[in-house]
Order: structure tokens, then C-alpha cells, then sequence
């Protein structure tokens, strides 16, 4: 095999479908290009970005939640975690699923670091936090009534990896962050590695995940090559926004709406063949990407 160097080549995508859409997550089927030239397939599920805590109480005891996980049809030892909701910040998110899942609500919480759980099928990104000065304040929740709280000694926690206790793995990668982050600062946990992501950092985060697709080939169809010509003018100027807002800058506020005339051109237009309703399909998930961003955009800046 030959030595490989410089950075990996981007897939480019071809064609994009979505075969199911539930309540906690999406799932769809790219189509793709890879490196050498061959067509394949990508099978990616979608889901919001997600917290987890690690917890600890005034005895040195992290909390954790034995609860019953269908897919394994067993009990895993976890440390706490859940979803984001809508227009949640992430440190409310950490409070609440803390009470709802442990029953204490932390008054200091403070952010160790971020990963993405398995990105060789899902997109799905966790935040993860440590939280302390517990007190008991609990939440009631769907979902919680099996959970049973665990308190497991610090000491203890690299035997309950080791021995299997624990299986989890953003339980394991947090614990052991955790355990990493405390013995390296002789200050503690008093003041956060890293702060929360402002609004600067989840936009960058939102767009630099928009431009890893590529933009829509040049249609071969009169009708659909004028919007495409628009669909490229709209991006244009989202991105002018994007790098203004990203540099600190004034924007000009009315760049920022959604073009719905260009959706409802894109969607009642009848192209002829299957070739072209897959360019016509194309378009319109690009703009679909591009909506989201302004939307995103106008939740971050018009508040």
C-alpha cells in the first residue's frame, strides 16, 4: 500500500434521500463520489446535538444513572446526558436533564470539551460538562420513571471501566476526561478549560458543516438554470453575512430573510425527464441547507 500523505479528499455528494424521520432523529441515504472515482452510498442519521455531565457530589461521589437502553435490551451505568431543545441553551440544557434525571440541580457547571459520538453514521454532537455544588431539586420527566440514581466514589471509577461495570462510551470518554482535566490543574474545577460555545463559535461550527456538500452542478435546463443562477446569488450573500458576522462586523439586516418566492419557483416547476427533476431535487435540498442557515442565523443575531 502506499504511503499516504497531505489531507483526505472529500467525498462528492450526488444525490441525497431521506427514508425516515421520527420523533428524535432523521435518517437519510447519500449518494456519493468517493476519492478514486466510484459511487457509493452513505447511510447518516441525523440528530441535534446532545449534553453529558459529569457530576459530582460534596463526598467525591460522580453520579450516575442505571437505566434499561431497548437497543441492547439491558442496563447500562451511565452519566447523565439528554438532548437540547429548541432554542435552549446548552448550560439550561445541563441543569435541567441533571434534575430530571438525577433529581439535583448543580449551581456551578462548568464545560470540559465537545465531541461527535460515531461519525461514520451520525452527525450527532456532545457537549460535555462537569457539575458540582448539588442540591436536591428534582424535575419530572417522560422517560424517567425507570432511571435508578447510582453514586459511585471517584476512586472508584477507573476499576468500573476496567471491569466492565461501565460500558457506555461517552460515560468512559467523560469520566476519563474528567479524571485527565482534574490531576493536570491544581486549581480544580473552579473556572471553566473552555467556555460555553458563544455565538461566533455556533454559527462557524453551523456553516463550516454547511460547506462540507458541495454546491448543485449547473443544471442543463433553461428554467432551472435561472434559478440556479438565483439559488448562487442568495449564497452569495449569505455567505457575505456569515463572514461579517464572523469578523465582528455591522451587517446590513436586510440580507437577512428567507427568499420564499425562489422555494415556490423551485417546487411548481415540471421538468421534463428524471434527469432533470434529479437536478430540480438537487436545488431545492440546497435550499433547504440555506433556509436553515438564515433561520439559524436570525434565532443567533435578532434576539
Amino acid at each position: 500500500m502506499p504511503e499516504k500523505t497531505g489531507q483526505a479528499k472529500p467525498e462528492k455528494l450526488l444525490m441525497r434521500k431521506v427514508v425516515f424521520e421520527g420523533k428524535a432523529m432523521k435518517v437519510r441515504v447519500d449518494t456519493v463520489l468517493t476519492a478514486d472515482g466510484k459511487r457509493s452510498t452513505r447511510e447518516v442519521v441525523e440528530r441535534n446535538d446532545c449534553i453529558a455531565v459529569v457530576a459530582v457530589d460534596a463526598e467525591n461521589n460522580v453520579l450516575l444513572v442505571n437505566q434499561f437502553r431497548t437497543p441492547l435490551w439491558k442496563n447500562l451505568l451511565e452519566i447523565p446526558a439528554g438532548g437540547i431543545e429548541k432554542n435552549e441553551n446548552v448550560e439550561t440544557a445541563v441543569v435541567r436533564e441533571m434534575q430530571e434525571e438525577t433529581g439535583y440541580k448543580p449551581t456551578k457547571v462548568v464545560r470540559l470539551c465537545g465531541f461527535f459520538f460515531s461519525p461514520g453514521y451520525s452527525n450527532e454532537y456532545c457537549h460535555l460538562y462537569y457539575a458540582a455544588e448539588l442540591s436536591y431539586q428534582p424535575l419530572s420527566a417522560e422517560d424517567t420513571a425507570g432511571i435508578e440514581l447510582v453514586k459511585l466514589p471517584e476512586r472508584e471509577i477507573m476499576e468500573a471501566i476496567t471491569s466492565g461495570k461501565i460500558q457506555d462510551g461517552k460515560s468512559i470518554a467523560g469520566l476519563l476526561y474528567y479524571l485527565e482535566f482534574k490531576k493536570n490543574n491544581p486549581a480544580g474545577l473552579a473556572a471553566s478549560p473552555d467556555k460555553a460555545p458563544g455565538k461566533e463559535e455556533i454559527l462557524k461550527k453551523a456553516w463550516d458543516e454547511f460547506h462540507a456538500l458541495p454546491f448543485p452542478e449547473h443544471p442543463q435546463d433553461e428554467v432551472l438554470a435561472d434559478l440556479y443562477a438565483d439559488l448562487v446569488l442568495e449564497n452569495r450573500e449569505i455567505a457575505g453575512v456569515v463572514k461579517s458576522l464572523l469578523q465582528g462586523k455591522e451587517i446590513n439586516k436586510t440580507q437577512l430573510f428567507l427568499n420564499d418566492d425562489l422555494n415556490k419557483k423551485l417546487h411548481n416547476y415540471s421538468p421534463p425527464d428524471n434527469t432533470l427533476r434529479k437536478s430540480q431535487q438537487n436545488l431545492i435540498e440546497y435550499k433547504n441547507r440555506l433556509d436553515k442557515m438564515v433561520k439559524l442565523i436570525l434565532e443567533l443575531y435578532e434576539k
